[in-house]
C-alpha cells in the first residue's frame, strides 16, 4: 500500500511511474541534474523496497516491537485544589497526609471545564493502618518534589489507559518508528468501549519548522541556506468509538 501523499505537485515534480517500468536514473555528464530526477530515484528505490517489503509485511504490521497494551487499574485522583504547579507533579512520589499511603505520579491533566484537575497514579503500599490502599477524600497529598507541591482529594477513581511502547511498524510502504506514548481512555472509569490504534500523519517539512534543515557547511558562501524539505510520518496513539 503506497503512500496516499501526492509527491507529483510544485515544487517537487515527481513523476515516477511505475507503468514505465524504470528501474534507474542514468545522470549523464554535461547536463544539469535537475531536481525531479534526484526525487524519482528515491522513487523507485522506495518503489524496490516497497514491493520486497509486501511479501513479508500488512500494512500496519508491526515489524520491531511497539506493542499497545492496555491498563484497566489505572488509578485516578480528582482534586479539589492544589498549590505550586500541576506539571511538576508528573514524575513524583505523593504522600497522603492522613492515610500515609504513597503512590507515584504517572501523568496529570488539567481541567477541561467539567472534569476537574486529575492525577494518575500507581499506589506504592498500604496506609499507616495496614489497610488503606487509597488515598481518603479530603486528605491533603504532598509531593516529594524539590518545589513542594500539595494537593487536596476531591475523590479517587478506577481509570483505564492504554500504552503503545517505541518500535517500527510497516506503514504506507515505509518503515516508521513510534514513539513511547500513553492515552486516557476513561479517567473515571475501567470499562471502556473503544477501537485503539495508530493514527497516520504525512506531512512536508520545511526549515522553517525546523532549523536543522538549513545547510550547514560553515566557511561556504551558502552556510544557512534553506534547501531540500522532508517527508515525514507520524503515528500516533488514538481512540475512536466502536461505531
Amino acid at each position: 500500500m503506497p503512500s496516499k501523499t501526492d509527491f507529483n505537485v510544485s515544487p517537487y515534480y515527481d513523476d515516477f511511474a511505475e507503468s514505465k517500468k524504470f528501474h534507474r536514473v542514468m545522470y549523464r555528464p554535461a547536463f544539469a541534474v535537475q531536481a525531479r530526477e534526484l526525487t524519482t530515484q528515491q522513487a523507485i528505490l522506495q518503489n524496490q523496497i516497497e514491493k520486497m517489503s509486501d511479501s513479508m509485511f500488512k500494512h500496519g504490521s508491526m515489524v520491531i516491537p511497539g506493542e499497545v497494551t492496555y491498563d484497566l487499574n489505572h488509578f485516578s485522583i480528582k482534586l479539589t485544589s492544589f498549590t505550586g504547579t500541576l506539571a511538576n507533579f508528573a514524575g513524583t512520589a505523593i504522600t497522603g497526609g492522613t492515610s500515609g499511603v504513597v503512590a507515584d505520579v504517572l501523568s496529570v491533566v488539567v481541567t477541561d471545564g467539567t472534569d476537574p484537575d486529575t492525577l494518575f497514579v500507581k499506589y506504592r503500599n498500604s496506609g499507616t493502618d495496614n489497610a488503606t490502599d487509597k488515598f481518603t477524600d479530603g486528605e491533603t497529598l504532598t509531593s516529594d518534589a524539590s518545589t513542594g507541591e500539595t494537593a487536596v482529594v476531591a475523590s479517587t477513581h478506577t481509570g483505564s489507559a492504554a500504552f503503545v511502547d517505541a518500535g517500527t511498524y510497516y506503514i504506507n510502504g515505509f518503515f516508521v518508528e513510534v514513539e513511547s506514548q500513553s492515552l486516557i481512555l476513561d479517567k473515571y472509569t475501567n470499562t471502556p468501549d473503544y477501537r485503539v490504534g495508530l493514527t497516520v500523519s504525512e506531512t512536508f517539512v520545511t526549515s522553517t519548522d525546523d532549523s536543522s534543515l538549513l545547510d550547514n557547511a560553515t566557511g561556504s558562501s551558502n552556510i544557512n541556506a534553506t534547501g531540500a524539505h522532508r517527508f515525514k510520518i507520524t503515528l500516533t496513539l488514538a481512540k475512536l468509538s466502536l461505531t
